[in-house]
């Protein structure tokens, strides 16, 4: 495909780096559908073939969308391997995390410095910090093995990623190299994927189809899209520091505006990030059992976004929750459900340094964290009166649910 081509019909529409991560995700739907069809419906291909064509496809889409910048990832996936087989196992996850942490925050230092943060360009970074999930997953769940064994507490999370022994290499690279969750999140444990590729034929066939919710998400992406591109596009951050634009609008006209810029962010999070939930599941992967109250079928494993309930959230706690869900279940899993003193600041701090070297994302979790902070204060005050007179709830509810939208407008500091 000519990208000039395309860019000629669809200027300042779709830049170069939404045009290749689109069409990577159609080439991995390819290959999500060829997996599902044919390696685990079908029963002449053994779970060793599975994991060889889920490593070479992995391999496949990286090298296609970094070219030699790949082997910068390589370095991020390779060596953390080795730290865990030459350390000894109570001080492994001392040593792989400080690698995989030291290495992402290296490579963003890169992206800022070099390429100075070019939105138009792919870099290895982001890549870079997913393998650091997938790394703490596996060093933490060795980790949490030896925890038990000593009888420590462990949280409900913690039980359910317990690792016995520490991977195989082949079980390591299909993990890392999970093609269908390679490009961008959800991000699964490593648990959830093993066992996924693990599963027999008929365990596979008894569980539900997913194809409905499959359609189901496309169409979010759709109207998202259509939404963000003819009624969304008009509104730019860069206006809201323009001295013109300030002195020719009115304080409510500007708060509109921001607003809308708000929105606009989200819309393209909201996008890339259910490709990435359609991609997964188009590959069989996701299902986590039937709600128990209606009975229906739940793809909580790789549901990560929930639009409708983020956009309409009555709390900053319940935007949150409705945000980035596998992300925040790595936040709690590595950090909040380990620390040994105040989980929420040192989660949040987590946060921004996971997240890159921006100064904004700094100044976004701080302000996050001081929300939350005020919101849980102010209900405990306010929820009485919110019980007694449905007027100041219907008040308080539709402040808090502002808050959202200027939650994520400092990421956009880049110095």
């Amino acid at each position: 495909m000519d990208l000039n081509v395309v860019e000629r019909y669809l200027p300042s529409v779709l830049p170069e780096s939404s045009l290749k991560f689109f069409a990577a995700t159609t080439v991995s739907l390819f290959f999500c559908a060829i997996y599902r069809i044919a390696m685990i419906s079908s029963q002449f291909f053994s779970v060793p073939i599975r994991k060889a064509f889920i490593i070479v496809v992995g391999n496949f889409l990286l090298c296609s969308l970094l070219g030699t910048s790949c082997l910068q990832v390589y370095v991020a996936a390779l060596f953390p391997y080795i730290l865990l087989r030459l350390s000894p196992p109570d001080q492994a996850h001392i040593y792989v995390l400080t690698f995989s942490f030291g290495w992402q925050i290296y490579r963003q230092w890169d992206y800022v410095i070099l390429s100075d943060g070019a939105t138009n360009k792919f870099h290895d970074s982001s890549y870079v910090m997913m393998l650091t999930v997938r790394v703490s997953y596996i060093t933490l769940g060795l980790r949490d093995q030896l925890r038990k064994v000593k009888g420590e507490h462990l949280t409900v999370l913690q039980q359910a990623n317990i690792l016995s022994e520490c991977p195989s290499f082949v079980d390591y690279l299909t993990y890392i190299c999970f093609f269908p969750a390679i490009l961008i999140s959800p991000l699964i444990s490593y648990v959830d994927v093993m066992s996924f590729v693990n599963q027999s034929q008929s365990e596979f066939l008894s569980k539900p189809s997913p194809n409905f919710y499959t359609v189901k998400k496309v169409g979010y992406v759709f109207l998202i899209a259509m939404f963000h591109i003819f009624l969304l596009k008009q509104y730019d951050n860069v206006n809201l520091m323009s001295a013109e634009f300030i002195n020719s609008h009115a304080w409510f006209r500007r708060f509109f505006y921001a607003w809308m810029c708000g929105y606009k962010l989200k819309a393209e999070y909201y996008v890339a990030m259910t490709c990435g939930e359609i991609t997964c599941l188009v590959s069989g992967i996701g299902y986590s059992g039937r709600d128990k109250k209606t009975g229906r079928p739940m793809f909580d494993v790789v549901t990560d976004f929930r639009p409708f309930t983020c956009e309409t959230a009555t709390s900053p706690k319940v935007a949150i929750d409705a945000w980035h869900a596998s992300i925040l279940r790595w936040y709690r899993y590595i950090c909040y459900e380990r620390a040994p003193y105040s989980p929420t600041l040192l989660t949040f701090f987590l946060s921004a340094m996971w997240h890159g070297c921006y100064i904004g994302y700094y100044i976004v979790f701080a302000h996050v964290g001081l929300i939350v902070f005020a919101a849980r204060r102010m209900r405990k005050f306010l929820r009485p009166q919110h019980w007694k007179d449905g007027k100041i709830g219907l008040m308080i509810d539709s402040l808090q649910n502002t808050v959202p939208n200027s939650i994520d407008q400092p990421s956009q500091i880049r110095h």
